[in-house]
């Protein structure tokens, strides 16, 4: 009896096996009348971009004519008949396919840095059509920056204000970010699809890129290429402060708290100098990526800092002629006085300037006199969690400034364990008061003169 049903077990599981062979899952879909629909075996796939377009593959089961459209970022999704319209698009097409052969189709005309989605049918013979594919998400590429007077200006000669925030030390925010998140690509998402920012300084501690050989492939790579992914900007910031002569420093009790080894912000020129070319090295064909030579130069003078950033500066150029390079000022990066009557002598330098609370007011006339020279950048700016400043009495007036006199910057800092931090949780929406000032002033949502706390 027991032989029996072990022969009946077997014959019906040799059944379901044959059967389940022989399901191929790339069988052809048929129709009621058993006509074969029409499918993409391979749904739209980016293949390469520049500044004005891009390029497409995809792949059908059936020969037919492929419909599609280019709509601006997260339009709604539209129908079949919208498609084969072109409704709603900024660029539309067509073109024929043969069944099972993978083709490329090129979109022009599409403006600089900027994110579109793309969506395609296909109509075969007997004008039946396929659904509508999956959206393909595309920013087009970046251009290289240069400074032209007193502007910074793109490949076409069109002026870049480049505004955004500052992240966490990438190594830090991978590694040892506790009550924070690690970097995921949904921040860079966020930052240009709701926060509207066109800029993320990195800053990179000369303490860590030291000890760590594979740094810039392990922490920075990904963050450079979610640059380009969401048209964003990516200023790497060489994060030393002090004097690069004495190597004076302020003191950080946290020092050697891991993942620190002594000197989170080693001002040492020749270490400097090393880092800087090794950074070049690695991004100088990422035209999206901007320099910055030394965070904040402090226990020294505007005369005796030039030279040393000139030495900085040319690191970078010896590499990559062209690069786009911050200078800061010096006292912390807060005081950018000496530089009229004894600018940097190279081209394509943008001057960095710090200007928190504790700077007081007195960069402000500065700044509006150096602006109309040379083009000037706010590198960091912040207040709350350790600065002193509120949003009416600091945060609105600064950003108000800046709109005044076309200025940049990177506010300091997306993140809700380092201060002055934009957010009290890992929620982006869960905003501190300088949040909110900063994602009101990039998406201009409201009047910031309106902004009531």
């Amino acid at each position: 009896m027991i032989r029996i049903v072990l022969t009946i077990l077997f014959s019906i599981l040799t059944l379901m096996l044959a059967t389940s062979c022989n399901e191929s899952p790339t069988a052809p879909q048929t129709g009621s009348n058993g006509d074969s629909m029409a499918i993409f075996i391979q749904q739209p796939m980016l293949s390469s971009k520049t500044t004005t377009g891009f390029a497409f593959s995809l792949e059908t089961n059936l020969d037919g004519k492929i419909y599609f459209v280019v709509l601006t970022n997260n339009a709604p999704k539209p129908s079949k008949e919208d498609v084969v319209a072109g409704s709603n698009s900024v660029v539309k097409g067509n073109f024929t396919v043969q069944a099972e052969k993978a083709v490329q189709q090129i979109v022009t005309g599409l403006a600089m840095g900027t994110s579109y989605d793309l969506y395609a049918v296909l109509e075969d013979e007997q004008s039946a059509t396929t659904q509508v594919s999956t959206k393909l998400f595309v920013t087009t590429s970046l251009s290289g920056l240069a400074v032209q007077g007193n502007r910074i200006v793109d490949m076409n000669g069109r002026e870049k204000v480049l505004r955004g925030v500052a992240v966490v030390d990438p190594l830090v925010w991978q590694d040892y970010h506790g009550g924070g998140l690690p970097p995921r690509e949904i921040d860079f998402a966020v930052l240009a699809q709701e926060w509207q920012a066109k800029i993320v300084r990195v800053p990179i501690h000369p303490d860590l890129l030291e000890h760590n050989p594979n740094y810039l492939r392990d922490y920075v790579d990904v963050l450079v290429e979610w640059g380009d992914k969401y048209g964003i900007y990516v200023f790497i910031g060489y994060h030393a402060h002090g004097n690069p002569n004495t190597e004076q420093v302020e003191e950080t009790p946290w020092g050697n708290n891991l993942p620190w080894h002594g000197n989170p912000y080693n001002p040492n020129k020749a270490l400097a100098i090393s880092s800087l070319s090794s950074i070049a090295e690695r991004y100088k064909d990422k035209q999206w990526v901007i320099y910055g030579t030394f965070n904040e130069p402090a226990f020294i003078t505007w005369r005796e800092w030039r030279p040393e950033a000139e030495d900085l500066v040319d690191a970078i150029r010896a590499i990559h002629p062209e690069a786009l390079v911050m200078v800061s000022g010096v006292n912390f990066g807060s005081e950018l006085d000496g530089v009229l009557g004894n600018p940097i002598n190279r081209t394509n330098i943008v001057y960095e300037v710090h200007p928190y609370p504790w700077a007081g007011e007195g960069w402000k006339n500065i700044v509006a006199e150096l602006s109309q020279v040379y083009p000037v950048f706010l590198g960091e700016w912040g207040f709350g969690e350790g600065q002193p400043g509120t949003a009416q009495e600091y945060g609105v007036p600064l950003v108000d400034y800046c709109k005044q006199y076309n200025l940049g910057w990177t506010a300091w800092i997306w993140d809700n364990v380092w201060t002055p931090k934009m957010f009290h949780s890992t929620s982006h929406t869960d905003l501190t008061e300088f949040g909110a000032v900063v994602k009101n002033a990039l998406t201009e949502m409201q009047s910031l003169a309106q902004l009531a706390y």
